[in-house]
């Protein structure tokens, strides 16, 4: 007699599907291609919308966190295995149909679900928003607990599974819990060999004509992935790249190679799944068929993230003032070339303090140094997140503004000229009482000729701005002089 079973289906049929299936997975080249051909047997046989795998991550009193890790679906339209929420994702236990369920799975047994028949709850509304009507499930055990699940869903016809159905789910699972296994000796032992030959640290491998990829524990650790998590698809180890470091990664991978260019390096910031971000160095080694085609890369990825923080705390000191801490001399040229490449309209203000040496020779340098941070906190506060401020040395500053209009520049010198002169600084002393400093500042302000290359724009600003300044402090200081309302034409 013949057994009917989902949707109607001849469960001999399943039975027959599945054995074809094992059959191809043997000679599959990789134990996730292994997978994906009994997902796929199940699905077509079974009339199925989607053959899903979960795996298990963790489960506590009130949550179960998944990842949904394969998957075949009857076409794109039914396909979840993309979809942002169903990475690692975390699921209430408050429904007690499903937390019933997930306390079954721990214990090996497997459920048929027709969704209209389900009480309401969260469950209901979980499996309506994904548009099934019926569904089954049966535990991965692996070493006697619950790996994962396998799931199929039908999102057309609401039969139910049967008895009949859920044995064939259940020695789907067995044989996936076996491919699972498998792997893992594999891994080990490829591990163990490779350690051989490495430094224990962060192994991978990458095939170039399949794009599998295997790394091994320490660097799904790295990754911020569980020490049991036995694949880490190539496609979202990319997805955890920031966009340039991809482009990067993906155009050296596509570079021809011969023996004589084996060797191979890249620096690359990753993202980990918990969400910080670490810098790696790709260190690897091409292999390379009879033929002489690269077909794969093996290497480690070490993590420098000490010594890149130490490389940008470095060129951080290298571009800014340690007092003031904002840019100094070089500092402020690198950035104010990169702006004027940028914009197109751009003003210069030189500053200087008057007389601030009446202040270093009455109250001392500590002192001095004090007003000079005040003097740029002032200054700060008066400029836009756009504006490039620096100190160029002594008493002397320069602002980038990123304005055209000369009315607009000349009210912006003039409010910074007051805020130094209409309010006096109050320095904390040691020795004494505070001390109330008043000062006043000289302003030199050039139009930047944006015609030329940058960095000759930005020269010749300066001297302008330069020359401006000598004239506001020759002619009274504590005032705004202008160079040139527009930056004058110069022979190059």
């Amino acid at each position: 007699m013949t057994s009917v079973g989902f949707n109607g289906r001849d469960i001999n049929g399943l039975w027959q599907a599945l054995a074809q299936g094992a059959e191809r997975a043997m000679t599959a080249s990789s134990w996730t291609e292994s997978i994906q051909t009994l997902l796929a047997s199940l699905g077509q046989a079974g009339g199925a919308s989607r053959v899903w795998i979960f795996q298990l991550i963790e489960l506590s009193q009130d949550t179960i966190l998944q990842d949904y890790i394969f998957e075949w679906a009857s076409d794109a339209a039914v396909s979840q295995l993309v979809r942002p929420n169903f990475r690692f994702f975390e699921t209430a236990l408050d429904d007690p149909v499903f937390r019933q369920i997930v306390e079954a799975r721990q214990l090996g047994q497997g459920h048929t679900l027709i969704v209209d028949e389900l009480p309401d709850g969260a469950l209901k509304r979980n499996l309506q928003t994904q548009r099934i009507l019926s569904m089954a499930t049966v535990p991965i055990m692996l070493h006697g607990r619950c790996w994962g699940t396998l799931g199929i869903d039908d999102c057309q016809h609401g039969d139910d599974w049967g008895e009949h159905g859920l044995a064939v789910l259940r020695v789907t699972a067995e044989l996936i819990a076996g491919y699972i296994y498998r792997s893992m000796l594999d891994s080990r032992s490829r591990q163990l060999e490779l350690f051989q030959r490495v430094a224990d640290c962060a192994v991978w491998e990458l095939s170039l004509q399949t794009g599998e990829f295997w790394c091994s524990r320490a660097m799904r650790l790295l990754l911020g992935y569980p020490a049991s998590y036995p694949h880490v698809p190539w496609r979202r180890l990319l997805k955890s790249l920031p966009d340039d470091d991809r482009r990067e990664l993906l155009r050296k991978l596509r570079e021809p190679r011969s023996r004589e260019s084996a060797q191979w390096r890249m620096d690359v910031r990753v993202r980990s799944i918990k969400g910080t971000s670490k810098w790696y160095e790709l260190v690897g080694e091409f292999e390379f068929s009879e033929e002489g085609s690269a077909t794969h890369l093996v290497g480690l990825a070490l993590d420098i993230t000490e010594r890149k923080v130490h490389e940008q705390e470095t060129q951080e000191a290298a571009f800014h003032d340690p007092l003031t801490q904002v840019l100094n001399r070089r500092g402020f040229e690198q950035r104010a070339v990169e702006s004027l490449a940028q914009q197109s309209k751009q003003a210069l203000l030189v500053l200087d303090l008057d007389y601030f040496k009446r202040v270093n020779d009455a109250h001392g340098h500590p002192v001095g140094d004090q007003v000079l941070v005040l003097v740029t906190q002032r200054l700060r506060q008066q400029l836009r997140g756009q504006d490039i401020l620096a100190r160029m040395g002594g008493e002397e500053f320069v602002i980038l503004l990123g304005l055209g209009a000369p009315k607009e520049v000349l009210a912006v010198a003039e409010r910074l000229r007051l805020s130094i002169a209409d309010w006096p600084f109050t320095i904390e002393s040691e020795t004494s009482t505070s001390l109330a400093l008043s000062l006043t500042v000289s302003v030199g302000v050039a139009m930047l000729d944006t015609t030329l290359a940058p960095s000759l724009a930005l020269s010749r600003g300066i001297a302008r701005a330069d020359k401006a300044l000598y004239q506001s402090k020759h002619t009274g200081r504590n005032q705004v002089y202008v160079s040139q309302l527009m930056p004058e034409k110069e022979s190059s």
